[in-house]
């Protein structure tokens, strides 16, 4: 058989927090595009599409360094 094991990813933690940061950038871009009325398809859907994008790099991180089931 085989045997699997993680080992942890160094900083990780740090990682995410940078993450979270980018996405909170990420969004207050989107915010001041609808707030000033920019065309959503020159400017709007892009910044929703990255959103989209981090958001999932976040999840996925986020499962990276959930505890394993018992």
């Amino acid at each position: 058989g085989y045997r699997v094991e993680l080992t942890p990813l160094t900083g990780l933690e740090t990682y995410r927090t940078e993450l979270g940061a980018a996405i909170e950038k990420v969004e207050n871009l989107l915010s001041e595009a609808q707030r000033r009325q920019f065309p959503r398809e020159t400017f709007e859907q892009s910044l929703s599409d990255a959103l989209a994008g981090l958001h999932q790099a976040d999840e996925n991180l986020a499962g990276l360094t959930a505890p394993p089931p018992e």
